[in-house]
């Protein structure tokens, strides 16, 4: 027993082959209702499917960020390493720099009674050339002929 479902208003303008049944109505209503959910559900998936494309680039993105931070952090740490490798300790440089004062010491004492020495060296050498000097000069006058008196 189907039922055609027809308003009062639309029924004078509809003839007999118009009228459809509450059955095909409902149906059509459903077909409606089922093709704008797929609809949405399209609309959705597509959507989803954009966001975790999106969220993949994203992360692929900062992996490669984290993978250069990383990569610079190992570099400066091998610098730090390299400085603190290459770098003379304290302790070992003030007894490097002792050392050397003791020895530019000792070479200055060398220096002064080496100085000293050669400064009384030269002391007779001037005196045994100026003896030398004064003995050849009487000399040369004797022979010459000129008598001291």
């Amino acid at each position: 027993m189907e039922r055609s479902v027809v308003t009062p208003a639309v029924e004078s303008e509809r003839t007999v082959s118009d009228r459809i049944t509450l059955r095909e109505y409902f149906d059509q209503k459903i077909n409606a209702r089922e093709k704008y959910v797929d609809a949405v559900f399209t609309f959705q998936k597509t959507a989803v499917e954009a966001a975790l494309a999106a969220a993949d680039r994203a992360t692929t993105k900062s992996e490669i960020s984290i993978d250069s931070r990383l990569l610079s952090m190992n570099e400066f740490r091998k610098a730090l390493d390299d400085a603190q490798r290459l770098t003379m300790p304290r302790s070992e440089a003030d007894l490097r720099f002792t050392t050397l004062e003791a020895s530019v010491r000792g070479l200055q004492q060398n220096m002064l009674s080496g100085a000293a020495q050669s400064h009384g060296e030269s002391r007779v050498w001037s005196l045994v050339l100026g003896l030398g000097g004064l003995v050849a000069g009487v000399v040369a006058g004797y022979l010459s002929g000129g008598h001291l008196h």
